[in-house]
């Protein structure tokens, strides 16, 4: 069964619905699989959570 782990920003539901059945659909469509076997896990990460080069996105001027 594929897994895909999607790492983003916070979001609200309909906009993850829309990205799990994109997702989905492009999983389908470039492997042959079947939608019912797909799965996407989507974990949300909050600025204060990231920090790329050691400093937090929420340390950012306009961030």
């Amino acid at each position: 069964m594929p897994l895909i782990i999607f790492e983003g920003p916070p979001m609200d539901t309909e906009t993850k619905r829309k990205l799990a059945r994109s997702i989905t659909e492009a999983v389908s469509g470039a492997t042959g699989h079947r939608k019912e076997i797909i799965t996407t896990v989507i974990h949300e990460n909050p600025p204060e959570n990231i920090a790329p080069g050691g400093e937090l996105l929420v340390d950012r001027k306009g961030g």
